[in-house]
């Protein structure tokens, strides 16, 4: 993706009427991409927003912790559809190809931010409890 291509993405979120702003030092997230452009339909909205392409991990390789809660974010490893399960309660399923709305891709996004920060923290804790067992054998006198 061209520098100006990014600056598009980033124009679009703000097009949107979602400013992410974030502390960078704070974030702690899983890799995922998005790209998409931006389209115009003939009908009742028609200013939609067309899903290219994702990457992000696939369900088998996630911690069943990060799985069970929300929000989560992971490739359906059977369909490969992108499922993402929201803050809200809600799931969506979106595919290459799909068209949204401005206000479900901005949900969409909102999502993978939170998702991603959210597993970030889940794999540090689980680094942290790995470090705790050992081999060591303790024994104490009564």
């Amino acid at each position: 993706m061209s520098p100006s291509q990014h600056g598009n993405n980033q124009k679009l979120y703000n097009v949107l009427n979602k400013k992410y702003i974030e502390n960078p030092k704070e974030r702690v997230r899983m890799r995922m991409k998005l790209k998409f452009r931006k389209i115009v339909e003939d009908s009742i909205e028609p200013r939609k927003v067309e899903i290219i392409d994702y990457t992000a991990e696939s369900d088998d390789k996630l911690p069943k912790l990060y799985l069970a809660g929300k929000p989560a974010v992971y490739i359906e490893k059977k369909s490969g559809d992108l499922i993402v399960k929201c803050t809200d309660g809600t799931n969506m399923r979106v595919k290459r190809g799909d068209k949204l709305t401005p206000k479900n891709f901005n949900k969409l996004v909102y999502n993978m931010r939170k998702a991603g920060n959210r597993l970030g923290e889940i794999k540090k804790k689980l680094r942290d409890i790995e470090e705790w067992a050992s081999d060591e054998v303790y024994e104490i006198e009564i």
